[in-house]
């Protein structure tokens, strides 16, 4: 049998029929005995494990390495923001060399409208009428483009269009 001592604590009463309540209440100590050694064996666990005990200073080193992963994460994360502003940029500034474009086309596109007054429209006024095709020849631009600047020009009421014998045509109103 192992060699036992006696420890004679000193407490309040009514500590001591709350420690004895704990004790009947719980399936975990035998006895009052039981539990105070356990208590102090928590106590005495828990100062160890503030003081670096192995396993406190391996889940250290596991907290150190998920921050450092992280940390790189979040490099990656700026890096990545970086790369998206650079592309912004470089879409607003080719978004405006478009809208430029756009300018130049359209006014290429209009150049080629007829002012000329030469033939009967059905209105009954002269003009000098100008299809797509003949549009898309001149310029070199595609059906669709030409087409597009043309009902452009004609929202902005800088062209007319009418159709004569199923084919549609325009011209530029007013000028001469």
């Amino acid at each position: 049998m192992a060699d036992r001592s006696q420890i004679n604590i000193r407490i309040d009463s009514d500590k001591k029929k709350e420690w004895e309540k704990h004790v009947d209440e719980s399936d975990e100590y035998r006895s009052l005995t039981h539990f105070i050694e356990k208590a102090a064996a928590r106590e005495q666990s828990g100062r160890e494990a503030y003081s670096g005990s192995p396993t406190v200073d391996g889940e250290i080193d596991e907290l150190k390495d998920e921050m450092g992963d992280i940390r790189n994460l979040i490099k990656g994360l700026q890096s990545d923001i970086d790369d998206l502003s650079q592309l912004s940029e470089r879409a607003i500034e080719q978004s405006q060399d478009t809208r430029e474009t756009d300018t130049e086309r359209y006014q290429t596109v209009l150049s080629h409208v007829p002012t000329e007054k030469k033939t009967s429209s059905p209105t009954g006024g002269q003009v000098s009428r100008s299809t797509t095709d003949m549009i898309r020849e001149k310029t070199g631009y595609t059906p669709s483009a030409v087409d597009y600047y043309l009902e452009l020009g004609i929202e902005e009421e800088d062209i007319s269009k009418d159709t004569v014998d199923g084919v549609t045509v325009y011209w530029k109103e007013g000028e001469q």
